[in-house]
């Protein structure tokens, strides 16, 4: 028995925020506005010049949720 394997190709992982500033009526957890936003952030990364094949996935917290409110501080 003859078992063939072939080392992955080296990858780079980066973990980076997004924040949207503006007024916005966007619902960010929704899937279709998440999909959407994902393809163009994939754009982007191209069009600075990114040959390498790109995954972009997003980052759940423990209730689901990728968004969230920025609270303003009080003073």
């Amino acid at each position: 028995m003859n078992v063939c394997f072939k080392d992955s190709v080296p990858f780079t992982k980066q973990v980076v925020k997004v924040k949207l500033v503006g007024n916005s009526a966007l619902d960010l957890n929704d899937p279709a506005v998440l999909g959407n936003l994902q393809e163009e952030l994939k754009e982007k990364v191209k069009e600075q010049g990114v040959a390498a094949e790109v995954k972009l996935s997003w980052k759940e917290q423990l209730d689901g949720k990728i968004f969230y409110k920025e609270k303003k501080d009080q003073k």
